[in-house]
């Protein structure tokens, strides 16, 4: 049976200590990790962001595998790039699923264009957003003109990620840039989906 399918987490497996480490070395900071957990459909009330990572990914992952989450935020780590460099991150993501009769996931927040577009231009500044882009959406920045607005920007970039469904990897951007925007916008949908 895969560690990703299992409930509850187990800790002690050696593939569990060695995601364990590398999620550590990989990601160090509330933010990055708080961006994950949101993309898997987590709350993020329930963690301690303040506490260090140390404390914060043991209670992630046992939270994920409690819920039936950690195959799919395992599998949205694997597909970030600061991730590449862990094999085994794309190993357990690469692992088949055990079918289960269990009930499915709930699905993850939904990002509405008109609601990342507010965030994008609440949480960044113009440098900010420009910087964005040329780190993460370097097609979207080669469309950046002399004169154009930060609104012009962010219109394109907003296109761009719902076109090919980057939202949530635009949102999780944004939350390395300015976690406290981040964070509450995050706190809003969870509040708005609970109704």
């Amino acid at each position: 049976m895969s560690l990703l399918d299992n409930a509850p987490f187990a800790a002690g497996d050696p593939q569990a200590r060695e995601l364990l480490a590398a999620l550590l070395t990989a990601y160090d900071q509330g933010a990055e990790v708080r961006a994950f957990v949101l993309a898997a459909g987590m709350r993020a009330a329930e963690f301690a962001w303040t506490a260090p990572m140390a404390e914060v990914w043991p209670q992630v992952l046992r939270r994920a595998a409690d819920q039936g989450r950690l195959r799919h935020l395992v599998g949205l780590i694997a597909e970030d790039p600061n991730s590449a460099a862990y094999g085994i991150i794309a190993r357990l993501a690469a692992t088949p699923p055990i079918a289960t009769s269990a009930a499915p996931a709930p699905a993850p927040l939904s990002y509405q264009p008109g609601d990342v577009r507010r965030l994008v231009m609440d949480a960044l500044d113009d440098d900010e957003l420009g910087a964005l882009c040329l780190d993460h959406f370097p097609s979207v920045y080669d469309q950046f003109a002399q004169g154009m607005s930060k609104s012009q920007k962010t219109l394109r970039l907003i296109e761009y990620c719902a076109r090919r469904d980057r939202l949530p990897d635009l949102v999780r951007r944004v939350g390395e840039v300015n976690p406290v925007r981040h964070r509450e916008f995050t706190d809003r949908l969870e509040n708005r989906d609970e109704r």
